[in-house]
């Protein structure tokens, strides 16, 4: 059962697996580096197609940056994105609505010639908001973060979300450090109202950057907000912020959390009283949360509840329970759900797979349903917590 190409699929921020009404969606990359995606309806078998090998630049490489992530917008039409880190905007679009069959590749309006990071996420009235990376200017990890929308059929340009570097083409002056930042998100959550909470860290480039060194442990800021409608963003006290985000002037959105050997990669939820917890980083795994008067911040326990973790965890809650979904190591390795508090732990997949650590949010209550694809064929799991129902 192992997926030569399936970290990329893995990804920490890929939508690969999504509920729509009755149906269920997924998407996959296969040990050759095609696009693979499924259909099953009432959550009955699954129907696959591959994407033409003449759309998203096909074969996807070996990087996990290339990751796939899927959408369908208000009108029913499938989206998928893959292949991009630093490139072209690689998208396709079904032919029909909630129909697989066929593609067309598609582009976006004020678009740019390198992208990275798509993340998507759908408001309450069926908007559709895009995050995407645009440049990497000064060098890779550095950029601005830019928003799209669609609804009713059209794509249009909300802007700048998140103020990058301004070095032009990678040339010239070396810039000042308070203004060298790139952000870095996490897996955004999003309630059933459609308000979307969205984390992130930023990473600073300057006279502290490792020489040769892994830059991502140089992030720091842990940040966090929110909007109801992808145009108008809060921070946490409900004061409105000016786009695009600067990690030096919009202070209102940090949370004041100095975490040790911050690296980018994570998610976000809710407790059962509306209150933001993330989980971020890897090797350590922090925990941050807002209390309703303050942030707070742990260092995850490792191992935790008797597992050791390995790769980027999400969290969950689980009617009521807060959950990291994180593989188990060493090998065997082992997709799991571990307590937060460590109390209990339960297994979802077998041995030899990568698995991602997104759950579908259409997934019924006290059940978390994860994508883990067998060998180039789609397959879910499905685990009841034991506590919960």
């Amino acid at each position: 059962m192992s997926v030569p190409g399936s970290s990329i699929t893995a990804n920490v921020l890929a939508q690969n697996l999504l509920t729509d009404g009755p149906d269920q969606y997924a998407v996959l990359i296969t040990s050759t580096g095609r696009v693979r995606v499924g259909r099953r309806a009432a959550r009955g078998e699954w129907t696959t197609t591959t994407i033409p090998a003449t759309m998203l630049g096909q074969p996807v490489t070996g990087d996990e940056h290339c990751y796939p992530t899927l959408a369908l917008d208000d009108d029913g039409f499938i989206f998928v994105w893959a292949n991009m880190h630093v490139d072209p905007y690689r998208c396709v679009r079904s032919l029909r609505p909630r129909d697989i069959g066929g593609w067309k590749q598609v582009s976006l309006p004020g678009k740019f010639t390198r992208n990275t990071y798509p993340v998507v996420a759908k408001l309450a009235d069926g908007t559709l908001w895009l995050h995407l990376r645009a440049g990497a200017l000064g060098g890779p990890g550095r950029g601005d973060s830019h928003v799209w929308m669609r609804r009713d059929g059209q794509w249009w340009y909300s802007g700048k979300l998140f103020k990058g570097v301004n070095v032009a083409g990678g040339s010239g002056p070396a810039v000042d450090d308070a203004t060298n930042w790139s952000a870095y998100p996490v897996r955004p959550h999003v309630e059933q109202s459609g308000r979307v909470h969205l984390a992130w860290c930023w990473r600073r480039y300057g006279t502290d950057e490792p020489a040769g060194g892994d830059a991502s442990r140089t992030n720091e800021l842990l940040s966090y907000a929110w909007t109801d409608d992808g145009v108008n963003w809060h921070a946490i006290d409900g004061t409105p912020l000016a786009l695009p985000i600067d990690p030096v002037a919009d202070t209102a959105c940090h949370t004041g959390l100095v975490l040790d050997q911050l690296v980018n990669g994570g998610g976000i939820t809710l407790d059962d009283a509306g209150l933001p917890h993330v989980v971020i980083g890897q090797n350590p795994y922090h925990h941050a949360w807002w209390d309703g008067q303050q942030w707070g911040a742990e260092q995850i326990a490792d191992p935790l509840g008797g597992v050791n973790l390995a790769g980027f965890a999400t969290i969950h809650n689980v009617d009521g329970k807060l959950w990291l979904l994180v593989t188990q190591v060493p090998a065997p390795r082992r997709l799991v759900l571990v307590a937060l508090d460590g109390s209990e732990v339960v297994e979802l997949a077998v041995p030899g797979v990568e698995w991602s650590t997104h759950a579908d949010p259409g997934a019924l209550s006290g059940h978390v349903e994860v994508l883990v694809p067998d060998g180039n064929q789609f397959e879910t799991v499905t685990v009841g917590l034991p506590s919960l129902v």
